[in-house]
């Protein structure tokens, strides 16, 4: 029993330096991709949430067009588009993960549950950044803190990221099964935006359509 400890010990030891050095790597590769460095990282997702608010307050006459109003949409969007980018991004590189790192799997200690690990942590960590930076930041602008409940922002996004760290297990296996899954799951996300809540409130929906949207 020992000896197993032991073992199981060595082994999650051997485990955590693989995912710290895939995350580095990930980071790394992530930086220079893009403009601008660490910045350049966060200038996508945040480019991505500024055209849908634009549309959102084109298509609801932006009230005045003044900056509280345009602040007042981001605070209503901000939450369902971050947690969805979360939820995109993980999948996305989950089911490339593979592809990603095919050379690094010619080291045993490395397997293809490390790189969708590792590419969780780093995705998670990078949304999480910018959601508490627009918070605080719209808050400062409204002159009134928005997060009364710190708790339930954390396991509200925690579970997001585990939901979605599970959706990434599914198509890493799936798709070295099944290739055209490279080609079909992106298509498949994007009309994920249109229903996913993100825009509108489930409530606002027909009571017969409710069930099935909120899933």
């Amino acid at each position: 029993m020992a000896l197993l400890d032991s073992r199981t010990i060595k082994g999650l030891r051997t485990q955590k330096k693989v995912i710290s050095a895939l995350m580095y790597r990930e980071l790394k590769t992530r930086v220079s991709q893009v403009q601008f460095g660490v910045l350049g990282v966060f200038i996508e997702p945040l480019g991505v949430m500024t055209i849908f608010l634009s549309i959102y307050g084109i298509t609801r006459g932006f009230r005045g067009a003044s900056l509280m109003n345009f602040l007042d949409y981001a605070i209503f969007l901000l939450p369902g588009i971050v947690t969805f980018s979360l939820f995109n991004e993980i999948a996305i590189r989950s089911l490339n993960a593979m592809l990603a790192n095919e050379a690094l799997f010619f080291y045993k200690p490395v397997k293809p549950i490390d790189t969708v690990v590792a590419r969780t942590l780093v995705e998670t960590g990078l949304y999480s950044v910018m959601y508490l930076a627009l918070i605080f930041i719209i808050s400062l602008l409204r002159e009134k803190f928005y997060l009364l409940d710190f708790s339930f922002l954390f396991l509200n996004f925690f579970l997001i990221a585990i939901a979605s760290f599970g959706v990434g297990l599914i198509l890493l296996v799936a798709g070295h099964r099944y290739v055209i899954l490279y080609q079909i799951v992106p298509l498949f996300m994007r009309p994920l935006w249109l229903v996913s809540g993100i825009f509108y409130g489930v409530t606002q929906l027909p009571p017969e359509v409710q069930p099935f949207v909120s899933w």
